[in-house]
């Protein structure tokens, strides 16, 4: 049995998961083919063959997709496909996680699988409204409906966490579904779409989480809104690394902390 794979999609395969490379059939053949013929010589492609200038460009290009990602959240109608939403999703899934506890948890939201989340959206800002039937507020209550349709899919991260014991600490498994969504907004980066991370006090209501059907411990920790761009948005700014970043190669230095 005979295997195509250019070096582009090999390189993404070896990134992503080697395993895979073994098991599924590489996606459509790209221009300088490398003919691959049995399960064994991919294995050996990678330990013996790979060119060092991909290694290099992989380094470089993760750099870039990190520098140049930005949150977009002006994105067109245009679908996304279930194709590229899964990659996304499966980027988060390799996310580190402490004792392998995996504690995220996706909700892909797209159609009228939209209307629900506005609707509770709503339903949160009304129960701080002094008076919900004025005009104002029905008219400030319509456009939170309309907020869900701003992009034609929105991913629901939710923690679950799993505690099975004293070992797993709660705070990491939160922090394992904040390293989930960085992935998944990188991978999106990476194909073509925008992303936008949205949060908010109504992110941690416990009708939000009635919504998801999450646990006492289960909690969303946000909404990311995605499609394709309408515009390219502009470089960002970050303080400079020697701003935010105190070297201790000695302990007289934990005094200047």
């Amino acid at each position: 049995m005979k295997y195509q794979m250019n070096r582009i999609d090999f390189s993404f395969k070896m990134v992503n998961n080697t395993r895979g490379l073994i098991r599924k059939k590489p996606s459509q053949p790209f221009p300088d083919i490398i003919q691959v013929n049995e399960y064994y010589n991919i294995i050996t492609f990678i330990i013996c063959n790979a060119p060092f200038y991909t290694r290099r460009d992989l380094v470089v290009e993760v750099f870039e997709a990190i520098q140049t990602r930005r949150s977009n959240g002006l994105v067109t109608e245009q679908d996304v496909s279930n194709e590229v939403i899964e990659k996304v999703l499966k980027a988060g899934t390799w996310a580190p996680s402490h004792f392998r506890t995996e504690p995220w948890r996706f909700f892909v939201l797209m159609g009228e699988g939209r209307t629900r989340l506005g609707k509770v959206l709503a339903e949160i800002a009304e129960l701080e409204m002094d008076d919900p039937k004025s005009d104002s507020n029905q008219k400030k209550l319509q456009k939170i409906l309309d907020k869900p349709f701003r992009a034609p899919v929105i991913v629901a991260v939710a923690v679950e966490p799993n505690v099975p014991s004293d070992r797993v600490i709660i705070q990491e498994e939160y922090g394992a579904v904040y390293a989930a969504i960085q992935n998944m907004l990188l991978a999106a980066h990476a194909l073509g779409v925008a992303g936008y991370w949205r949060t908010g006090k109504p992110t941690y209501h416990p009708l939000m989480k009635k919504l998801f059907g999450l646990s006492e411990k289960g909690e969303v920790l946000g909404f990311l809104y995605f499609g394709y761009p309408k515009r390219h948005l502009p470089g960002g700014k970050r303080k400079t690394v020697q701003e935010v970043t105190k070297w201790i190669t000695s302990d007289d230095d934990y005094d200047a902390v």
